[in-house]
């Protein structure tokens, strides 16, 4: 791909005709319009993994931690070591998932934005160079 001096782009003889999008730098990417798409999904996103493992050991640990919360009121005094760990692994997992899940929306935003911000850049007319190279 090459710019004339003219500001038009130059694209390979092969290339489909088609638009680009320009930002207001001289700095240009040729994306398609279904590689855009796959850019703004939510595909292997680090803040969703953590999230989702944090919700399965919050349930797992749940149970358990409503039973030493349910022993604690009754007596406290009964209550063991292995109860408190339990409780505070409930409590931690539900804090870091609260955390992750709002990082998780966040991020979706983003990528949402970033996308309809790609789509909202002002068209540029693409000429096809013909190419004698093989």
């Amino acid at each position: 791909m090459a710019i004339e001096q003219t500001g038009a782009m130059q694209m390979p003889f092969g290339a489909q005709l088609t638009e680009v999008t320009l930002s207001p730098q001289a700095l240009c990417h040729y994306i398609t319009d279904d590689e855009l798409e796959k850019l703004g999904e939510m595909r292997k996103e680090p803040v969703m993994e953590i999230f989702l493992c944090t919700i399965g050991a919050f349930l797992g640990a749940l149970v358990p931690a409503l039973q030493v919360l349910s022993q604690f009121r009754a007596d406290p005094t009964k209550v063991d070591g292995w109860g408190l760990v339990t409780l505070m692994i409930g409590v931690a997992t539900l804090a870091v998932s609260v955390v992750s899940g709002l990082l998780w929306h966040q991020r979706s935003k983003t990528h949402k934005s970033m996308v309809a911000t790609i789509r909202e850049r002002p068209r540029a007319p693409v000429k096809l160079a013909y190419d004698n190279a093989t």
